[in-house]
């Protein structure tokens, strides 16, 4: 009898305690669990991303230039220009969109070459487009600029990946909620068009030049942001 109680206590006796996880398992778990948030973050940062308004899809001349030479007004709001005014050959490009830096560092969409091949503008030169600048549309743009071209021939620049092609890179913000966002570049900077008199001698209201839109349409400043 005593053997069996002695085999019962055995039996009974508490399993020795498991040993505490490893830093190393730590660590790895740590690490997993890093990644994983880094990919649910990225997934939300793109499905966000590919719901905002393609980049302006821009092309050569005036905003207006048509319908100026049709003797119509300008638009009210939603025209988008910038004109290269330096005068030395320098080559420069700019991508417009509501989310222009995002679309710039990680191409949402993958087409960032087309939009920077047709934002490229040698000197005194200009491109247009529309955006929706109504009560539903389109409250705030972002505009990028490349500038400090490496190449004077506009061939050579829009070569290989465009982007590269340029030293230095900006970026502004601009409030566009029913205005018109028409811009010129001089001198490194991106600044707000101000127009010429439309009347003789100076006198009337100023209004843009080959486009004649009234610039109290055009937005007012332009705000530097990080890129």
């Amino acid at each position: 009898m005593g053997g069996k109680r002695l085999l019962s206590t055995a039996t009974r006796a508490e399993s020795p305690p498991e040993p505490p996880p490893s830093k190393s398992s730590c660590s790895l778990c740590c690490c997993f669990g890093s990644i994983a948030d880094t990919v649910i973050h990225e997934t939300q940062m793109t499905a966000a991303a590919l719901r905002a308004p393609p980049p302006i899809e821009l092309r050569p001349g005036h905003a207006n230039e048509e319908g100026e030479a049709r003797g119509m007004a300008g638009p009210r709001f939603g025209a988008f220009e910038c004109v290269n005014k330096n005068k030395e050959g320098e080559i420069i490009c700019i991508l417009a969109a509501t989310n222009a830096v995002e679309v710039v560092n990680r191409d949402v969409y993958g087409n960032l070459a087309e939009h920077l091949r047709s934002g490229c503008m040698p000197a005194e030169t200009v491109v247009s487009g529309e955006f929706d600048a109504s009560s539903q549309g389109t409250p705030v743009l972002e505009v990028v600029l490349f500038y400090g071209a490496k190449y004077n021939q506009i061939e050579r620049v829009l070569r290989g990946e465009i982007s590269r092609n340029f030293e230095f890179t900006k970026a502004y913000r601009v409030h566009c909620h029913g205005k018109n966002v028409l811009l010129k570049y001089k001198q490194g900077e991106l600044h707000v068009q101000r127009g010429a008199a439309a009347g003789a001698l100076g006198l009337g209201k100023k209004v843009s030049q080959g486009g004649s839109i009234d610039m109290r349409t055009n937005v007012d400043s332009l705000e530097p942001i990080t890129l």
